[in-house]
């Protein structure tokens, strides 16, 4: 009884934290697709899955599911996932949301609980 208590207050907590980080991160995805930025990934991806994950929207409007796309996939020259594409320049790999508005031209300042751009 006491493991299952324990369990579910740990469980209760790590929800609560999941669910509330990626709304830290509204103003970098406004100002992200604002700027035109995607990413391309496909579904079977556990990076592109977690990159998704770290915006509470799953990154709507900015992500591209290449399974779903594939002649835009092949015409951008996709080759690995998940891929950024920022002004024009590709970057491979997960990306924390402060840095990909930094690549985006995005002026965005982030404290503990959220973060703000100006011009969003």
């Amino acid at each position: 009884m006491r493991f299952l208590f324990i369990f579910l207050v740990a469980f209760t907590l790590l929800i609560a934290g999941c669910a509330s980080s990626g709304e830290k991160y509204v103003a970098i995805e406004k100002c992200l697709a604002t700027k035109d930025v995607k990413m391309y990934g496909v579904e079977w991806c556990p990076v592109c899955m977690k990159q998704k994950g770290i915006f509470d929207s799953g990154l709507e409007g900015i992500y591209i599911e290449c399974l779903d796309n594939p002649q835009l996939c092949l015409d951008k020259e996709i080759q690995g996932y998940p891929t950024w594409i920022i002004n024009d320049q590709k970057h491979l790999g997960l990306k924390q949301p402060e840095k990909l508005a930094e690549l985006a031209g995005c002026n965005c300042t982030c404290t503990k609980e959220s973060c703000s751009c100006q011009n969003v």
